[in-house]
């Protein structure tokens, strides 16, 4: 899944009726933090509301993995 496609999913989480708000659990508070299941594992979001609850911030949750070891001479 791409990263718009992902970011589109949780904030469509958001929006009372939508078909994705009837299957999310949402945590409580201003910042979120959501993942977005997919045939290839998931995919962390991150979204921050404003005081009038619309998304202010939206991004993604990178991680890295050890690819090598190695010694640099």
């Amino acid at each position: 899944i791409g990263v718009f496609a992902a970011v589109s999913a949780a904030t469509a989480a958001l929006i009372a009726g939508s078909p994705v708000a009837g299957l999310a659990r949402l945590p409580d508070g201003d910042r979120k933090t959501l993942a977005v299941e997919h045939p290839g594992g998931a995919t962390g979001c991150v979204l921050e509301l404003d005081d009038a609850g619309n998304v202010a911030r939206a991004g993604m949750l990178r991680t890295t993995r050890k690819l090598f070891d190695g010694v640099v001479f």
